[in-house]
């Protein structure tokens, strides 16, 4: 009787690196819904692809699915709070949507991390700006 047991992480690897591979010719052609669906497929497979993840929230973005792009960040940052690229990426999406003091907390973070980020601190004036903090 056959075990329904889980798939080993080195077996999944080389799979998603080639999903991944196909989903980067996608975006190289902007097929980006193509790629989503790639990207999507690899984050169910392996929901701690942080990679996967973070290039899924990138590609919502592109497609102005920023409720998705939002979702990705969150998850990027659970699995790597220290990856300042989420968090900006966070921030992004949130100002797209007029979500100020949400943009301005994702931009803090980035600052925090990387104080001599220009476009952050740029973007986090803005952001204050919005929502009465001159």
């Amino acid at each position: 009787m056959p075990t329904d047991s889980p798939i080993p992480p080195q077996a999944i690897q080389p799979l998603a690196d080639s999903v991944k591979a196909q989903a980067q010719a996608c975006i190289q052609t902007n097929r980006f819904e193509e790629a989503r669906l790639l990207y999507e497929q690899i984050c169910h497979t392996n929901p701690r692809d942080a990679e996967a993840w973070f290039l899924l929230g990138a590609v919502n973005g592109q497609l102005g699915r920023l409720e998705d792009a939002i979702a990705c960040c969150h998850q990027v940052i659970a699995l790597q709070p220290g990856n300042a690229d989420a968090h900006y990426n966070l921030a992004q999406a949130c100002m797209h949507q007029g979500r100020y003091r949400e943009a301005a907390e994702a931009y803090q973070e980035v600052v925090r991390m990387q104080p001599r980020r220009i476009e952050a601190l740029n973007n986090l004036g803005y952001a204050l700006q919005h929502i009465g903090r001159h």
